[in-house]
């Protein structure tokens, strides 16, 4: 519990919290295009949606070659927020995805100590990237994020939280498989780090609204409730009850609504087909 409670006071006057969480979806979008009118200005012809297209297949080679390397999930959810947060700065016409997704994972890899150089990632990877490209590359992207690589993450919350369930629940006979909502909660956090869920909320409330889900889906929500009443609404005033919940309920419903449909390799080839400083084939 303590862990938990030292995480959150640091989160609290973190750059990630000053720099990287933004009002709301509408926020994102203006800045979004603006990025994608400022780009038109200079030749782009590529729409708003498109460019997320591109984004979101990024997101997902980024997902896939970490399993490749078998980092370990933070590392995984350090690369995809820093994907993220780069294009919250820069347009993909000026810097597309496909020149440095994999220096958003050696750089993630770099961030949470798990130690890859860039020619052993080239190597497992098979990748047709140079590996001096992935360094040069860094300093780029480092620059654009004004070098705010560090990530608070849900997972350091979320077992907190199930630590203090387990107290909580002691040896009630209708206790929930601890095991089974820690496994559900940690695979909905790692699919929301591609999405802008870590871009609107704290990372104690994405675990509550994961923990919540899951428990949601095994039919023991009022549990859950149970817990939150005891644990953290008495604590509340009443107007941070309500917009408490309204928070979690809302991150939880984006859970689900925010997978995002499959982009094929050919439509990526033409959306990139018109940008024209991709500097490695396929």
């Amino acid at each position: 519990h303590g862990q938990s409670q030292l995480i959150m006071s640091q989160f609290n006057t973190s750059l990630h919290r000053k720099n990287w969480l933004f009002r709301d979806a509408n926020e994102l979008n203006l800045i979004r295009s603006k990025l994608n009118e400022e780009a038109k200005k200079r030749g782009s012809t590529l729409s708003v949606q498109n460019e997320r297209k591109l984004i979101n297949y990024y997101a997902k080679r980024i997902e896939e070659d970490c399993s490749k390397l078998q980092c370990p999930d933070k590392v995984k959810a350090t690369a995809l927020i820093l994907l993220n947060r780069l294009y919250l700065k820069r347009n993909v016409f000026d810097l597309p995805p496909h020149n440095i997704f994999l220096t958003l994972v050696y750089l993630a890899c770099k961030v949470e100590e798990y130690h890859y150089i860039a020619e052993d990632i080239v190597f497992r990877l098979a990748s047709k990237e140079k590996a001096e490209n992935i360094l040069k590359n860094e300093i780029i992207v480092l620059g654009n994020i004004s070098f705010h690589i560090n990530v608070f993450q849900p997972y350091h919350s979320l077992d907190g939280f199930i630590s203090n369930m387990e107290t909580f629940f002691g040896n009630d006979d209708s206790k929930p498989n601890f095991v089974d909502l820690w496994t559900r909660s940690r695979k909905l956090i790692g699919e929301s780090c591609s999405s802008d869920i870590p871009l609107l909320y704290p990372p104690s409330q994405i675990a509550l609204s994961a923990i919540s889900e899951s428990f949601r889906q095994v039919g023991k929500l009022d549990q859950f409730e149970r817990f939150i009443a005891d644990s953290i609404l008495t604590k509340l005033s009443k107007e941070n009850r309500d917009e408490f919940q309204r928070c979690i309920t809302s991150i939880r419903n984006q859970f689900s609504s925010d997978v995002e449909m499959g982009i094929s390799v050919e439509d990526v080839e033409s959306i990139e087909s018109h940008i024209p400083s991709i500097n490695v084939p396929h």
